[in-house]
């Protein structure tokens, strides 16, 4: 663990599935601010999912848009929180594509909003990797 605040830029996927990260993490939920990729990487350290969405992914959703999508994720990510399950959702302004799904080694991206797949990707990989007894 490196302390917050401090950035990595080495890892090996774009949002990162594994690798240093910060000394702190956040509660399993929906942040309303983006959370640092140094940060979410220590929640897949502790047996989580992080749900990373861009609107502004080309094409660029318009204002009602990113609301139907950030409600979607949202529902979905509240759900299985609910559930007792470890999921983050943030915003990811660096994103290429609209939606990715990451934990500790996997990596899913999604043009668009499939609740199935990313039902499919918590229930697989939630837990999946749990070095320090979370699950």
């Amino acid at each position: 663990h490196f302390p917050t605040g401090q950035t990595y830029d080495d890892y090996n996927s774009d949002p990162p599935t594994s690798g240093p990260h910060a000394d702190t993490f956040v509660p399993a939920g929906v942040s309303d601010l983006a959370v640092a990729k140094e940060v979410a990487v220590h929640n897949m350290e502790h047996a989580g999912v992080v749900v990373w969405y861009n609107c502004g992914a080309e094409p660029a959703l318009d204002n009602d848009a990113c609301a139907v999508l950030r409600d979607q994720l949202s529902e979905v990510v509240l759900q299985e929180v609910a559930d007792g399950n470890n999921v983050l959702m943030t915003a990811y302004p660096a994103l290429d594509t609209r939606i990715a799904l990451t934990s500790w080694g996997y990596l899913d991206t999604l043009e668009a909003f499939d609740e199935a797949r990313v039902r499919a990707f918590i229930t697989t990989f939630e837990c999946n990797f749990d070095p320090e007894g979370f699950c």
